[in-house]
């Protein structure tokens, strides 16, 4: 072949060769994660980088407590999947961001679209800082007033809780950013959070601390559950296949990633057996131990590739992931400040206004005198309020003689963990305060309005007919002092609503029997300060503590009054609450008694559901609310459908002030086969703004699922046939409509059996007749969770 041929023989196989030598490096390339193409890198991974993607790494700031509430996920560079940035809100803000207000005063607004709106505007602020995904938000029931964290969560109620966490779901998500459910289920207490068996019959589980997780997700998309650190019935939760694999992912068809708990990190291929994809951060052992597990064939490869690919499908729905993609909407940067300033205003209660002392541009006050208490100086907002109100056109004076008007701000933040017991009362320094200004500006003629700046449920019976009004902020936030100036002064009509109970005493809750009480704070309690007894100890005139045997739950039919036993009272409340040399059996068995476990004995009554049904009084009740109007309700209309129910009722402003109303449906039962509480939130609605004499009809569609209860033998949701009464007001209490709606069948939806008593705890139940003897058949009698060990009590589930 001559050398010009050889050439052109060349020059025709070049090309092809550098084809085939493009087409073999692409072909080794490893493939780049994108949302269409999970399955394929689930399958380019070795299980050394599945391991590691489903265990979580410390916040490059260090491996503290504080930074235990940041978790990332592992990078995998050739794969192309991103580190992603998992937050507890707050964590990652810098000094001059804005604090919105805390999940319990946003529930307070009972306003689904300003929560979902406040959630928007909070979600830009932590994506803009660095977070893919929001530990937020929180569903634990308010179990008892002296639970850690409370303005972390919602509220005593779940639908409250469940429909606030699905406005915050929806709100986060408009902004671009993740959000994880937290927590699941049953984490009630701070003491030994990681450690405690939580002991609930699984009717209790259902309706009460699971059901607003499964309202949650019924109204939004969260892309993670967090499962909290303690165990059910003595199970730990993360790793409990029947709580994250037949109820969360079987019944509540959940398609998200579950974030494991921090407790008992050697439990690693555990947690992935049952149901956890995202493990929180903690020694590299948890990594090794998923590895040797996974290839000694402990734990399923079927099982760490669906945790895996969870993972993965989270981390391309995150703002890291979508960095340089196009937004399919673009939303403009909500006002934060204003935004904040809003929520809290419209979360903020008024819970007094004898005279109507307020709004200050009624009472006539040209001059005002502010003073503060705070437990907390950081916490403080005396500069802020006095410098809102100036801007406001208040003459704001620093001696009493020449002031028309006095503010008292009570200013409280309480530390990690759950309260001692003398936290639920004024501490000295704060009702010395009250008593003083009033005793001064009353004697001549003034007015006296007292601010509750607190983070938590306290006593009010004692002192709130001192001042002449009460206005109460769970936590405002950065823009609280702005918010308390627009209510002050007539700006903003207070239009929140109280989620939790104000109790008159901390004795009156029936959890407080099982609650960690802190020893010393019990005897500083027991000692009481002057007038006042602290916790509650000892308080005589207690109701439902009778101790009278054969006492059951009024049926809707039954008498409303408890009868009332007033002798002895004292020593029976003492004896309840202080433990006996004869729960030994159940310490050696179990360990410490509210530390290491702790049983619901109170069953469904948390909150209202006990106050109402046992005619126990309170001092401010749950749902209750004032206005600067007032309103007038309409006679209610009723047409039962198929499957549903419509409610019709008009409400009409017949005050002087624009405001706002909400309007709450309370159902009252038939007689069943179940012991069931006197009344249960069915739904709810705020009305939007009034003019005074405008009339708005408020339209209820409300489930018969609403209506349900569970039954623990037969594993079903039952909805009986009959007569339910439908009561409707501005709170549990305050019933200003009734109608009756009838319906001719009953309905059933069955459910797998899950999460049911063990043995062990059965035992305690049995050899607690002590119990039983002090009570009787009490509401504090263990009413449905009794049923799962014995048959001592016939009418049970």
């Amino acid at each position: 072949m001559g050398v010009k041929a050889f050439i052109m023989k060349l020059r025709r196989i070049l090309p092809l060769a550098a084809i085939i030598i493009i087409t073999t490096a692409a072909c080794n390339r490893a493939p780049q994660l994108n949302s269409g193409n999970i399955d394929q890198i689930l399958k380019a991974m070795t299980l050394e980088e599945k391991a590691d993607l489903v265990v979580g790494r410390y916040h490059e700031t260090g491996a503290d407590s504080t930074a235990g509430c940041i978790i990332v996920t592992s990078g995998i560079e050739r794969l192309g999947i991103p580190s992603v940035t998992i937050a507890t809100k707050d964590i990652l803000n810098a000094d001059d961001s804005v604090r919105f207000p805390s999940s319990l005063m946003m529930a307070s607004t009972w306003d689904g679209e300003l929560i979902e709106k406040a959630a928007q505007a909070i979600g830009h602020q932590q994506m803009d800082q660095g977070a893919d995904v929001l530990l937020e938000p929180s569903l634990n029931i308010l179990r008892n007033p002296l639970g850690g964290e409370p303005c972390d969560n919602y509220s005593e109620d779940p639908l409250v809780s469940g429909l606030s966490a699905a406005a915050t779901v929806r709100g986060l998500a408009k902004s671009g950013i993740g959000s994880s459910l937290k927590s699941l289920a049953a984490a009630n207490q701070s003491t030994n959070a990681d450690k405690y068996d939580a002991c609930i019959s699984p009717r209790t589980l259902r309706e009460i601390y699971l059901k607003g997780f499964e309202i949650a997700m019924g109204g939004s998309h969260p892309l993670a559950v967090m499962v909290s650190d303690n165990k059910i019935n003595g199970r730990w939760n993360a790793t409990n296949d029947e709580l994250l694999i037949k109820l969360l992912r079987g019944e509540w068809k959940f398609e998200g990633t579950v974030i494991g708990s921090r407790s008992n990190p050697e439990l690693a291929p555990e947690k992935i057996a049952a149901g956890c994809d995202l493990l929180q951060p903690s020694e590299e052992a948890q990594r090794d131990s998923i590895i040797t597990f996974a290839t000694d064939g402990r734990l399923s490869m079927s099982a760490l590739d669906s945790s895996a690919k969870k993972v993965l499908k989270m981390i391309v729905s995150t703002p890291e992931f979508k960095k340089g993609e196009k937004r399919e909407e673009e939303h403009e940067e909500p006002d934060l400040r204003a935004e904040a300033r809003k929520a809290a205003a419209e979360g903020i209660i008024l819970l007094e206004n004898r005279y109507e002392a307020l709004p200050l541009v009624d009472s006539l006050a040209e001059y005002v005198m502010v003073y503060e208490t705070a437990s907390d100086s950081s916490a403080a907002i005396l500069p802020e309020l006095e410098a809102e109100l100036t801007a406001a056109g208040c003459n704001i004076c620093h001696e009493s003689g020449s002031a028309d008007m006095a503010l008292v701000v009570i200013t409280r933040r309480s530390e990690e963990g759950d309260r001692a017991a003398d936290d639920f009362m004024l501490k000295d320094e704060e009702r010395q305060l009250i008593e003083k200004t009033c005793t001064e500006f009353h004697a001549e003629d003034k007015f006296v309005a007292v601010l509750l700046n607190i983070d938590a449920v306290i006593e009010t019976d004692s002192w709130k007919e001192l001042p002449d009004a009460i206005l109460l902020a769970f936590e405002p936030g950065s823009e609280g002092a702005g918010a308390f100036a627009d209510v002050l002064c007539g700006k903003v009509n207070p239009s929140a609503h109280l989620t939790v109970t104000f109790p008159k005493q901390m004795a009156m809750y029936p959890s407080m029997r099982n609650f960690p009480v802190k020893e010393s704070s019990a005897k500083a309690s027991r000692k009481g300060r002057g007038k006042q007894s602290p916790a509650g100890f000892g308080m005589p005139g207690m109701p439902g503590m009778n101790g009278m045997p054969g006492m059951r739950p009024p049926q809707m039919n039954g008498p409303r009054q408890m009868p009332r036993d007033t002798t002895g009272r004292a020593r029976r409340m003492r004896s309840y609450f202080m433990l006996s040399a004869k729960d030994s059996a159940a310490r050696a068995s179990m360990g410490v008694r509210n530390q290491d476990y702790f049983l619901y004995q109170e069953g469904l009554f948390v909150g209202y559901r006990f106050f109402t049904s046992f005619n126990s009084e309170v001092s401010y009740p749950f749902g209750y609310g004032l206005s600067y109007t007032q309103f007038e309700y309409g006679e209610p209309e009723v047409i039962v459908r198929r499957s549903s129910m419509k409610v019709y009722v008009d409400v009409t402003n017949t005050g002087n002030y624009p405001g706002r109303e909400v309007l709450q449906v309370y159902a009252v039962c038939p007689e069943s086969s179940l012991d069931k509480p006197m009344l249960g939130l069915i739904d709810f609605m705020k009305t939007p703004v009034l003019e005074p004499g405008e009339k708005f009809t408020a339209i209820f569609t409300i489930p018969f699922s609403a209506l349900a209860s569970y039954n623990s033998a037969s594993s079903a949701w039952i909805v009986d046939a009959g007569s339910y009464i439908l009561k409707i007001g501005p709170s549990c209490t305050d019933i200003r409509s009734e109608a009756a709606a009838v319906l001719d069948n009953s309905f059933s939806v069955h459910t797998a059996d899950l999460l049911q008593i063990n043995q062990r705890i059965g035992e305690i139940h049995l050899r607690r007749s002590i119990f039983r003897e002090r009570t009787g058949n009490s509401p504090f009698a263990p009413q449905d969770t009794v049923k799962a060990a014995t048959d001592t009590l016939s009418k049970q589930n």
